[in-house]
C-alpha cells in the first residue's frame, strides 16, 4: 500500500476516506486528496461571475 501525504486534512477528510473505504474504493485517500486539490479555473470562474454582478 502506498503512503499518501495527508498534510492539512480535516476530520471531515478522514471521515470521507473511511466512508470511501467502506464503500469499497481502494484509492480512497487519493480520491480525497484529489478533491482537496486547488482548482484555479473554478476560482477564476467564481471571480468573473462575482465581478459581473
Amino acid at each position: 500500500m502506498r503512503t499518501i501525504c495527508r498534510d492539512g486534512w480535516t476530520a471531515a477528510d478522514y471521515d470521507s476516506e473511511q466512508i470511501l473505504h467502506q464503500l469499497g474504493h481502494r484509492d480512497a485517500a487519493v480520491l480525497v486528496t484529489r478533491a482537496r486539490r486547488w482548482h484555479p479555473l473554478r476560482r477564476a470562474w467564481r471571480t468573473l461571475r462575482a465581478w459581473q454582478r
